[in-house]
């Protein structure tokens, strides 16, 4: 979120490319807090036979780490961009 705030990485790009690039990193980490919660919650005692829980789970980090490449690969864009 600060890095894409408060440094000049967006700065050239439009309100929506830059509304984004903001929140793609807090939206990453709700996602791991929810994949977090899953796994601590699935890890108590044994639960098995919830596949439903566990899809949730894997999902939910899935998701987080494109975000995360996501923002990477916006932040690569935008200072190759830069340069031009």
């Amino acid at each position: 979120y600060l890095a894409a705030t408060r440094t000049g990485i967006f700065a050239g790009r439009g309100a929506g490319y830059r509304r984004v690039g903001t929140w793609l990193l807090p939206a990453a980490a709700l996602l791991d807090a929810l994949e977090n919660a899953l796994h601590w919650w699935l890890t108590e005692v044994p639960r098995f036979g919830m596949p439903l829980v566990y899809a949730t789970s894997a999902g939910c980090a899935w998701l987080k780490w494109l975000l995360i490449i996501g923002f990477l690969l916006m932040c690569a864009w935008a200072a190759a961009r830069e340069r031009d």
